[in-house]
């Protein structure tokens, strides 16, 4: 949603009404983070489907889904059994930096994740991801 300074909606964003909802494929869907960029366009971070996997999608000023953005304006990105994310950041030439958690197929252990996007617009198209290990159990110091 977006609200002008009184508090109503906006009727330029969303056709008219103000809001906006983006499903994913895959089930249920939540958006945790949103950034909105220097031209105006808006990128939403957030979890898809079950099992869960990071979810993007991008969004033009007027809160129509950005076409250049992913696929149809979404992009999902899989780390590990189950993954969501939780916060992201902006990095220079529009990359996006997401952060979340990731857990075995049996939700019994897990790690921190994170994924750069790559795209010129967040696209997704080009994506560095991974998950934080424990480290070796290291020898005694004698």
């Amino acid at each position: 949603m977006r609200f002008l300074t009184g508090g109503t909606l906006d009727p330029s964003f969303g056709g008219g009404t103000g809001k906006v909802l983006t499903e994913f494929p895959g089930g249920e869907s939540a958006a945790t983070a949103v950034l909105l960029r220097h031209d105006g366009r808006i990128t939403a971070v957030g979890s898809a489907g079950f099992p869960s996997v990071f979810a993007l999608a991008g969004y033009l000023p007027d809160g129509g889904l950005d076409p250049a953005f992913g696929t149809c304006g979404r992009t999902t990105t899989a780390i590990g059994a189950d993954s969501g994310a939780t916060g992201a950041v902006l990095q220079g030439k529009g990359r996006v930096v997401v952060a979340g958690s990731t857990f075995d197929a049996t939700l019994t252990e897990g790690g921190f994740a994170l994924a750069r996007y790559l795209g010129g617009t967040g696209s997704g198209q080009d994506v560095a991801a991974g998950v934080a290990a424990p480290c070796p159990a290291q020898a005694p110091v004698r």
